[in-house]
C-alpha cells in the first residue's frame, strides 16, 4: 500500500491487492494505511473505494459493516490518482472486486459476483496459508 500512496500514477489501471485499515461509511469508504490515519482523517494516506454499481446498498451494508474499523485485504483496480481525483486529496481511488478481513482464517467477500449467491469455497493450492471462504460460509 505504501507504494500506491507514494506513487499512485504507477498503479493507474492496474489490478492490485492491498492491506490496510477499512472504514465503511456508505459514502467515502476508505482503505487507510493504518488505524491512526483513520482516526485523524488523513485522506492522503487513504484510497477511496468504489463498489460495483449492481450491488445494492442493503447488501453492501450487510456484508461490509462487520469488516469496518478492521484491517482488511482488498483486491481491485486503481481508477484515479491524486492528480485526477476530485475527493479531498485521497492518494487514489479503487474499484473494489474482493475484500477479506485480515487474519486467519479469513473470509472473502466477492463483490464482482452477486452477493446473493450461495458461498463457494476457494481453492487452496498449498501456497496460501489458510483456506478462503466466502462471507457467511461455515467452516
Amino acid at each position: 500500500m505504501i507504494r500506491i500512496l507514494a506513487k499512485p500514477e504507477l498503479f493507474y489501471g492496474k489490478n492490485v491487492i492491498v492491506f490496510g485499515f477499512f472504514s465503511y461509511a456508505r459514502e467515502n469508504d476508505t482503505l487507510y494505511f493504518r488505524k491512526k490515519d483513520y482516526e485523524n482523517l488523513i485522506f492522503t494516506n487513504g484510497i477511496l473505494l468504489h463498489y460495483p454499481m449492481t450491488t445494492s446498498l442493503k447488501i453492501l451494508d450487510k456484508k461490509l459493516n462487520p469488516l469496518s474499523a478492521n484491517y482488511v485485504i482488498i483486491q481491485g483496480t486503481i481508477t484515479r490518482t491524486r492528480k485526477t481525483s476530485d475527493f479531498w486529496g485521497y492518494a487514489a481511488e479503487m474499484d473494489v472486486e474482493n475484500i477479506a478481513l485480515a487474519g486467519a482464517p479469513f473470509t472473502l467477500v466477492d463483490l464482482k459476483k452477486s452477493l446473493l449467491t450461495a458461498p463457494q469455497t476457494g481453492e487452496n493450492d498449498g501456497t496460501t496459508p489458510h483456506p478462503i471462504r466466502k462471507l457467511g460460509e461455515e467452516k
